[in-house]
């Protein structure tokens, strides 16, 4: 059994902010002068997928973004650690939404990080988490079958009115399947893996109204990572 998994053992796999707010009309309007100032910086951008009211970009290789009536997103996958040039592209991309659709408020802002670590089969993944202490199975049998936890997971969420968070963690595994079409699959070869981790997904956000004048969503971002880095050692304690 794993001893002494803790918070640094695990690596940042994705990080998100979005922004949310009352139904916004505007957007009808200025989408196309939102999506043209965004394109001057990322001159990659491309749409992924595109439906009635929401349309997902590709700022580049890792980054995704989309823009909703009530709502603004941005994604990073296998982000830096320390989310510096995330948050700059968020503040940059935010200050672009907030003053083309003359907004006054958020409803909720959110940041939400998900860190994992690999391990080689299920049954790994599944003690490192039950090694951390945060959760109590009766050993033996029960409804007559024996052996050890599998797939285990907790979560729980906090609100005190005006902030919370939702902590989720799991033992789980992931298939990936790769395929090439069929004009290159003589030349290109199939790939195929599934992968066995522990996963800590953290959403820290504001749920009461804040005006737009009233914080600066950089320095925002910036608390939010530091009281999500301070605090998860404790909901993450070593076994």
């Amino acid at each position: 059994m794993p001893q002494g998994l803790d918070f640094s053992d695990l690596h940042l796999r994705q990080a998100a902010f979005e922004l949310r707010f009352s139904k916004n009309y505007l957007l009808w309007d200025r989408s196309g002068l939102i999506w043209r100032e965004v394109a001057r910086k990322f001159t990659a951008l491309e749409v992924e997928h595109a439906e009635p009211g929401k349309i997902i970009f590709r700022l580049d290789k890792l980054q995704q973004t989309s823009l909703e009536p009530e709502r603004w997103w941005i994604t990073a996958h296998e982000p830096t650690a320390s989310l510096e040039s995330f948050f700059e592209v968020a503040a940059s991309l935010s200050e672009i939404v907030v003053r083309n659709l003359e907004l006054a408020e958020y409803s909720r802002l959110g940041l939400r990080v998900i860190y994992s670590k690999e391990f080689d089969d299920i049954a790994a993944a599944s003690s490192a988490l039950m090694s951390t202490g945060v959760l109590a199975i009766p050993d033996g049998r029960q409804f007559s079958v024996s052996g050890s936890a599998l797939r285990p997971a907790y979560s729980f969420r906090r609100e005190d009115g005006k902030n919370g968070f939702l902590i989720q963690v799991k033992a789980d595994s992931t298939k990936v399947d790769v395929k090439a079409p069929a004009e290159v699959a003589a030349i290109v070869e199939p790939f195929s893996r599934e992968i066995f981790s522990l996963t800590f997904d953290v959403d820290f956000y504001v749920m009461a109204s804040v005006s737009v004048g009233q914080l600066s969503l950089l320095d925002w971002l910036k608390q939010a990572f530091h009281l999500i880095k301070r605090d998860s050692e404790s909901l993450f304690p070593r076994g």
